[in-house]
């Protein structure tokens, strides 16, 4: 990206004008006569137009790696915003864990069906051609992003509840909620690096807030399989601290869509009570509490990270 000084020209009595760089002109395709986007964004104006730059296209060969290491590059193309992905490969792909020749379509089928906007649209034994068919906005980043929200609350609470009465089928659920929130985080990832955020010059810092839902999740899905192979329970004050961690999550919720002073100093002293209560239940408690504040330590932390995220979008 390169930094270019234009002159503004007056035309008529009120309007101002100047040009656009031929490179660009030329590029695109621009003509006389064209229409063109402007997009204001703060102090900046983007200039788009419908005649789109060349696609971001990737090849990426999978004939000599695992499934693992396969799903790692398509996801990390995905996530950088690819626009086109060829695949090339065997007929048959290697399955990372068992060792198993599997077929590769089925194995590719399984891989993209996350991926928000990718779609297989050629396929042979050698051969597959990916490409992105969604079109992201502003408001789609937004509803994605409070659907997020929403999902990671909803997890975080049946967790509790299931880890409460021992409930088997909830807590192995646990790893399918992840996976629907999962599909979701990757997505924004992807908007953030094809779009940017709203508000461009913070896309930065935007990545780094929406990191802290990954974190959270996770620690919620080990928590759901730890508890099952436990033969214990936990004790009402392990619990209690879970529930004070989701109300600092509750909290924090709150300050992002409306931000207030008070409601930093809630989340730092919902951060202060949670630490608190924990050391005054490492004088004596059992394992299975240990193992339990300790995975809720981790989220309180990232929560209160995540504030400071939120508290340096608004600076």
């Amino acid at each position: 990206m390169k930094d270019m000084k234009r002159k503004v020209i007056k035309l008529g009595s009120s309007t101002l004008v100047t040009s656009l760089p031929a490179k660009w002109i030329n590029q695109m395709g621009v003509k006389a006569g064209d229409e063109i986007e402007v997009t204001e964004r703060e102090k900046q104006l983007v200039i788009s137009t419908e005649k789109r730059e060349a696609k971001f296209i990737k090849t990426i060969d999978l004939a000599k790696i695992n499934s693992k290491l396969a799903f790692g590059h398509i996801e990390s193309a995905y996530i950088m915003g690819v626009d086109e992905l060829e695949l090339l490969h065997g007929p048959q792909l290697v399955h990372y864990k068992t060792g198993k020749k599997l077929k590769t379509a089925e194995i590719l089928q399984s891989m993209l069906s996350p991926l928000i906007g990718f779609q297989i649209i050629e396929q042979s034994e050698t051969r597959t051609l990916v490409k992105d068919i969604g079109a992201p906005s502003d408001e789609e980043m937004d509803n994605v992003l409070r659907r997020m929200f929403l999902l990671v609350k909803a997890m975080g609470e049946e967790c509790l509840e299931a880890v409460k009465t021992r409930n088997k089928d909830t807590l192995s659920s646990m790893p399918m909620r992840y996976d629907n929130i999962y599909k979701l985080y990757i997505y924004y990832l992807r908007m953030l690096n094809k779009r940017g955020y709203k508000e461009f010059r913070k896309t930065p810092v935007m990545y780094e807030f929406i990191s802290k839902f990954k974190l959270i999740i996770s620690v919620y899905r080990f928590i759901a399989v730890e508890t099952q192979a436990l033969k214990k329970p936990y004790s009402s004050k392990a619990l209690k601290i879970f529930e004070n961690v989701l109300k600092s999550f509750d909290h924090m919720y709150a300050v992002f869509y409306k931000y207030s002073d008070e409601g930093c100093i809630q989340v730092t002293n919902d951060r202060n009570t949670t630490i608190d209560m924990m050391n005054d239940l490492k004088k004596k408690c059992s394992e299975e509490d240990s193992l339990l504040i300790g995975k809720l330590g981790v989220v309180a932390i990232v929560i209160y990270h995540a504030l400071k995220s939120k508290f340096n979008l608004e600076i």
